[in-house]
């Protein structure tokens, strides 16, 4: 069984058992948890990390990069002046 251990905002230590319902994979370390305070209970999202994947590129090493804009009178418009238009597939298939 595993357990979390945290402070609360009194100051307080706490430690409250995890229920993990599947186990972490070997090779992996716990990242980061977070707590959420439900109507129904707490709960911990978890994410781990392992060494097969490779870490992000910084920005100075990007040689090209697409900026995408996502609107309302268009459906998006890309970084080299492509526009694709909003389908409107909804409105089609209404019967008026």
């Amino acid at each position: 069984m595993f357990f979390i251990s945290f402070d609360t905002p009194n100051s307080e230590n706490c430690r409250s058992p995890l229920i993990v319902p599947r186990p972490i994979p070997d090779g992996f370390t716990l990242k980061t948890a977070t707590l959420v305070k439900k109507a129904d209970g707490w709960y911990t999202g978890i994410s781990t990390e392992n060494g097969t994947v490779s870490t992000p590129m910084t920005v100075d090493t990007i040689k090209t990069a697409v900026g995408i804009d996502v609107g309302l009178e268009k459906f998006l418009a890309t970084a080299d002046g492509k526009i694709v238009p909003i389908q409107q597939t909804y409105r089609k298939a209404q019967h008026h």
